[in-house]
């Protein structure tokens, strides 16, 4: 697992006991799942200054409005803090905020379930450690250390020197299309769904190596070294890892790899890997993997949305992300966005109005993390919101949500906003996605007074923990500054 996950995974397997046997049927999986045709692994061509026609919404009061956001978390807390707050195996108190809770398979899985929230599990094997390598994860999963050297990328010509990625634990970088990685996964993932059901299984750091690479990881052909600074390839034995990322390695066969996976998966599958891609508008490899997949999910790269970096949300990093969403919603499969940084409030309004540009009730997801500081209840007060009746339509691509005055700012409208449940009117997201310059505020169709506001750190107001939400902020300027956004009510 990349550093980002690694403290999450320590954490979680630390506390868990072992796994209790069980069955049943698989908890309900929510949201639909349609079939539709492909988009092609093609570079895009960054959108032009003029929108294209938007078929028209349907901004009709919706029948039923959801009380929250789609929501989950990774239950990272330890067995004490969570009986500091609302009691280890008192997991039903946590259901009116999570809908799904990454629990792993021990005993906090058997808390999940028991308070009726459903349950999803943990897996890593595009950059896979174990207990018995050099530099070992003592809490992997899966825990690779007896897996065959075929089952991972090596040096062409070398088979000894398997494909590494950097950081403070051994990682192998894991072939998907090698047979006996998908016979070493598919076992492991049926004897989980045998013992342990779960709703879906994270497939952590599902980028092949080319956009790993790409993405500031440091590879090496073997075993590299830590060093003052970062990770070093200095006494590796091939020295720093390069293209062609192994013998067996292409795009394609990496697609097909996790595709096959997926498709012999007992568990629905969420893949981690919405994120810049190689940065030229190639559609990222693992999203074109859930593409393929029927029951597949997509999810952001954990900090995308809520980095300081701002080449990360504006464009075009910005609308590689946003278009590789729009594809996967639009097949009607979920998406969640993953909030690393979810205790910094200007952050997580940047990511919640860059979500709904492609948010859909149904299919959008937040996964939280840092909110819920004392109440270990991983849920953003922001969750509340929710948003019905576009004004235009599902976008096709960022195209659609220029502004149609041509000024260079995203907007995209919703007939009917919700906070807990309860109408605040309609409401509006507004985004310059301009590293640069500033851009006059977006056109829009209703005219709107105020802001959105965020107080506190939880969705639950409570074991110690508050927050609420509000839409009287003051009112947005005439011209948006680089890289701002808002969230508009009326």
């Amino acid at each position: 697992m990349r550093l980002s996950r690694l403290c999450f995974a320590i954490t979680l397997l630390a506390i868990a006991l072992a796994a209790c046997s069980g069955g049943g049927s698989t908890p309900g999986l929510p949201g639909n799942v349609l079939t539709r045709a492909v988009p092609s692994s093609t570079p895009r061509s960054v959108s032009s200054t003029a929108p294209t026609p938007v078929p028209s919404g349907d901004p009709t009061v919706p029948p039923t409005v959801l009380a929250h956001s789609h929501t989950m978390e990774a239950a990272n807390g330890t067995s004490a803090q969570y009986n500091s707050s609302f009691g280890f195996g008192n997991w039903g108190y946590v259901k009116p905020y999570e809908d799904i809770v990454m629990a792993g398979t021990g005993q906090t899985y058997q808390n999940v379930i028991a308070g009726g929230i459903a349950s999803a599990a943990y897996y890593d094997f595009s950059a896979c450690s174990g207990s018995g390598l050099f530099q070992p994860n003592q809490y992997a999963s899966p825990d690779c250390t007896n897996w065959p050297g075929n089952a991972f990328y090596a040096q062409p010509g070398e088979p000894g020197n398997i494909l590494q990625s950097g950081g403070t634990i051994t990682q192998l970088v894991g072939d998907p299309g090698s047979s006996a990685l998908q016979q070493s996964v598919t076992a492991e993932l049926t004897g989980i769904q045998q013992s342990t059901p779960q709703t879906m299984i994270e497939f952590d750091d599902a980028s092949p190596p080319d956009e790993a690479s790409a993405g500031g990881d440091r590879m090496c052909w073997g075993l590299g070294q830590q060093v003052q600074g970062g990770w070093s390839c200095a006494g590796a034995p091939g020295g720093t890892a390069s293209s062609p990322w192994g013998a067996t390695f292409n795009r394609q066969e990496w697609i097909a790899g996790y595709v096959s996976i997926m498709a012999n998966s007992p568990i629905p599958v969420m893949m981690n890997s919405i994120g810049p891609g190689l940065k030229n508008g190639t559609q990222a490899a693992g999203v074109t993997a859930v593409l393929q997949s029927p029951t597949a999910w997509g999810a952001s790269c954990d900090w995308c949305f809520y980095h300081q970096n701002k080449w990360l949300y504006t464009s075009p990093l910005l609308d590689y992300q946003l278009d590789d969403m729009i594809d996967i919603i639009a097949q009607g499969k979920n998406v969640a966005l993953v909030a690393e940084s979810s205790d910094d409030v200007p952050s997580r309004m940047r990511a919640l109005a860059l979500e709904m540009l492609v948010y859909d009730p149904n299919h959008s997801w937040i996964w939280g993390s840092a909110c819920g500081g004392s109440s270990y209840i991983n849920a953003c007060p922001e969750s509340a919101w929710t948003f019905y009746g576009p004004l235009r339509g599902y976008p096709r691509s960022t195209n659609d949500l220029r502004d149609p005055a041509g000024n260079g700012g995203y907007v995209r409208e919703f007939a009917y906003c919700y906070a807990w449940g309860k109408p605040v009117g309609p409401c509006a997201t507004v985004v310059n996605p301009d590293i640069y310059h500033s851009h006059p505020l977006p056109k829009t169709t209703v005219t709107y007074k105020h802001t959105a506001q965020i107080f506190g750190d939880s969705l639950c107001a409570c074991y110690g923990s508050s927050g609420s939400v509000g839409e009287l902020g003051l009112a947005a300027p005439s011209t948006m500054p680089a890289a701002s956004q808002f969230i508009l009510f009326q």
